[in-house]
């Protein structure tokens, strides 16, 4: 899987036998094992740079002579001479203090240099065309060297537990440093960008390449529908001619729009899933803060404008910003007046002793709501762990880790709120945590430390029973992989996400048939989303950590990666069919934001169909690129049938490569069939399914590229008719490298062309 085998080259450094004497040689690694004649040019000789190789190693300061068998091995004697090497510069700067620290971000791990993961790519070098993704910078963050669009950097080697701490937790070693926008954002083992790195450093490369093409399609959609609601820093620059507040007081609707949409809000699905804010308090709060002005003499404008905002029974901004934050959700929608977004950005970092206050939480957990109903997920995947941290930082402040119940009990200090609602808002707090941290491969927030899991099971069937008994084991699921101490057992961790999605779900064919969700709790999908996601990403960090991966961790990997994306199209259709029935004038009308029950999709899902599309294409992207013994694409003979009516894994025999492909492809069709031509309208006014769907279709049409590169390769080297010991390491390199260049001028072609002659089917105009 192009992750250092354990135990292979520590028994092979120093043979039993005769010892030669090694030379110097100063040939790059890819000419001495095709016995090619190199220019030792640096830092790409002549034939790396005619073959279009992304990288050109040498191995002269090593002064070692290479077998063919060492230079292409799982783990190569080049990475463990040249991790020894950083690893000695590293402890001869750093403290026995903070050894644990630096020993494992020092050395970024390296992916394929060649197009094969396990060779070695070299520092500083770039892909024709394209920038060096995955080489390794410098061995400290200070030092970081970072490509203009985005580096992605991964830190990885079996061998390199620190022995100060033990045996130490190998997932801890999967870190990802990316340059976004000019920023640096570092992710861990959960992310995407770690299940990403293990598809290896081509797939990175061409993944960025296509999602920035996506990127330009969204920025085209963006000028119909409006800009989603973002943190823009440019906001601040903008001069202001008075205070915020007044900006703010000149973009509010009258007095009755406001109230009337208060109204909507706590009759929606969104309310009702949430339960996070009494309607009693807010609308008190809304006729105490907002004072409105006298009627206006222009007959065309109808009801009393805002004159004034005024402070909460706390003395704070916050009860009336609460009211500003559901007003983006039901009122405007898009194009947020950016007077609200000062105001917001404001409130986030503005923090005092008297701004500690229910209302705080409240004011940061609508946002972190708003944020994902908007489908802001991935892309402000930092972002979004930031607020999340700030919400978390202000409840542990506020004392809701503790006994409510009785810390609570007066009526003046929860200003209002409910004992009930202080409740639902904890949870969900927890909620989130769980989520940013997984998203961004970081531990837990809150941990363990801080709050008790034991008091989260009960017996209760109930919406909040289902909540807490997710959020114990989520967390302490995430506890176990992120434990320093030891490297987890994720078959065990498997087995209870699965036995809970068994015994606290419906049989999973309710949420993968578009006619059976009809029967279930959509509450269910925004738990069972996470779950799936979580397991998936189980398998694959199993993925990265086996040295030969087995029938069973494949098997799964796919089978919850299909039914996330099952569940998603499936949600997505079932939602709509309720808005269909219930708002069918908004359905059929120019309806320019998504329908409410379609919108709640966005939010019940989350990351997991953004999730589960890059790491289902990264895993058949690497299984095209990787030539590894006895995968045959041209004649493909494996399980082609994917059953989505049960949680069982086979484990006997591999999922069809072209099947899974097929499959997924039948699912995600699903959304263009003609008869769901309405919901395809609906689906284009908001920019997370345009920009999912985009990415899909792009995918696709990249991924059908290389397979029929390799199928072309298999079938002019007669692969088919070759038997397993057939297959020598010199068969599968030539192919391999054949291969890539046919796919690397198809894939440059296929970026040249017109977006509309592959892109999309979806709507992407309005008529």
């Amino acid at each position: 899987m192009g992750i250092a085998r354990k135990d292979k080259f520590n028994l092979e450094i120093e043979s039993a036998g005769a010892r030669r004497r090694r030379k110097t040689v100063r040939s790059c690694t890819f000419c001495r094992q095709r016995k090619l004649k190199c220019d030792q040019q640096k830092p790409m000789c002549g034939s790396c740079k005619a073959r279009k190789l992304p990288e050109c190693f040498y191995t002269d300061g090593f002064n070692f002579q290479l077998t063919s068998e060492e230079l292409f091995s799982g783990s190569p004697n080049v990475a463990l001479m040249k991790r020894i090497r950083e690893l000695e510069r590293v402890l001869a700067s750093t403290t026995l203090d903070d050894c644990a620290d630096t020993a494992v971000d020092a050395v970024p791990y390296e992916p394929d240099g060649h197009g094969l993961p396990g060779s070695v790519a070299s520092s500083g070098s770039t892909a024709s065309g394209g920038s060096s993704i995955g080489s390794a910078a410098a061995t400290s963050c200070s030092g970081l060297q970072c490509d203009p669009v985005t580096t992605t950097l991964m830190g990885m080697d079996h061998n390199s537990i620190n022995p100060s701490c033990g045996h130490g937790n190998k997932l801890l070693s999967f870190r990802t440093l990316k340059d976004v926008q000019g920023g640096i954002v570092l992710r861990g083992a959960t992310s995407i960008g770690a299940a990403m790195l293990a598809s290896g450093e081509q797939f990175i490369y061409e993944y960025n390449k296509v999602w920035q093409r996506v990127q330009n399609e969204v920025e085209t959609w963006k000028v119909v529908q409006g800009q989603p609601f973002t943190f823009d820093q440019a906001l601040l620059e903008q001069p202001l001619s008075g205070s915020i507040l007044d900006a703010v007081v000149a973009d509010l609707p009258t007095f009755d729009t406001i109230k009337d949409h208060l109204q909507l809000f706590f009759q929606s699905p969104l309310h009702d899933h949430y339960h996070v804010l009494d309607e009693a308090k807010v609308m008190a709060d809304f006729e105490r803060c907002f004072v409105p002005g006298y009627l206006p003499t222009d007959a065309s404008v109808q009801g009393k404008p805002i004159v004034m905002l005024l402070s909460g029974n706390d003395k704070t901004i916050y009860a009336p910003a609460i009211v500003l934050i559901v007003l983006c959700l039901t009122y405007y929608k898009t194009d947020i007046p950016p007077s609200f977004e000062r105001l917001i950005t404001f409130l986030c970092g503005w923090y005092a002793i008297e701004t500690s206050c229910v209302e705080r939480v409240q004011f940061l957990l609508m946002l972190y709501i708003l944020k994902l109903y908007n489908g802001h997920i991935e892309k402000n995947c930092a972002q979004m762990w930031g607020l999340v941290s700030n919400l978390c930082a202000t409840a542990l402040s506020l004392g809701m880790h503790m006994d409510i119940d009785n810390l609570y009990a007066n009526e003046e200090l929860r200003g209002g709120t409910r004992i009930e609602t202080l409740h639902s808002m904890w949870y969900w707090i927890l909620f989130a945590d769980v989520n940013v941290s997984f998203d961004r491969g970081f531990p837990l927030i809150i941990d363990s430390c801080r709050y008790d899991d034991n008091r989260l099971p009960c017996e209760s069937k109930t919406r909040e029973g289902l909540l807490r008994n997710y959020l114990h084991i989520a967390r302490k699921t995430m506890h176990t992989l992120y434990d320093k101490n030891e490297t987890p057992q994720i078959v065990h961790l498997v087995s209870n996400l699965t036995t809970f999605i068994e015994k606290h779900f419906r049989p999973i064919r309710y949420y993968t048939d578009v006619d059976l969700i009809q029967e279930v709790d959509l509450f269910d999908i925004s738990i069972l989303s996470q779950l799936l996601a979580i397991v998936a990403n189980c398998f694959s960090l199993t993925r990265m950590l086996e040295c030969q991966m087995k029938t069973a961790t494949k098997n799964g990997f796919i089978k919850y990666v299909i039914l996330s994306i099952s569940l998603a199209v499936t949600t997505v259709r079932g939602c709509f069919e309720m808005d269909r029935k219930l708002h069918s004038t908004m359905i059929y009308g120019k309806y320019r934001y998504l329908t409410p029950y379609t919108n709640l999709s966005v939010l019940l899902l989350n990351s997991a169909p953004f999730r589960a599309l890059t790491e289902l294409y990264g895993l058949l992207f690497y299984k095209v690129t990787l030539f590894e013994k006895g995968l045959i694409v041209s004649t493909d003979e494996g399980i082609f049938d994917l059953d989505l009516t049960t949680l069982e894994v086979p484990d006997g025999q591999f999922f069809s490569f072209r099947g899974v492909f097929n499959k997924f492809c039948s699912i995600f069709d699903e959304m263009l069939k003609p008869e769901c031509d309405n919901m395809a309208r609906v689906l284009w006014r908001s920019h997370v399914f345009v920009t999912t769907m985009a990415l899909e279709r792009v995918n696709r049409a990249v991924f059908q590229v290389g397979l029929q590169t390799r199928t072309q390769v298999e079938i002019a080297h007669n692969w088919s008719q070759m038997g397993p010991e057939d297959f020598s390491d010199e068969i599968m390199k030539s192919m391999s490298t054949e291969a890539t260049d046919e796919y690397n001028k198809a894939f440059l072609e296929l970026m040249e062309m017109d977006p509309s002659e592959y892109l999309t089917e979806f709507q992407m105009t309005d008529d």
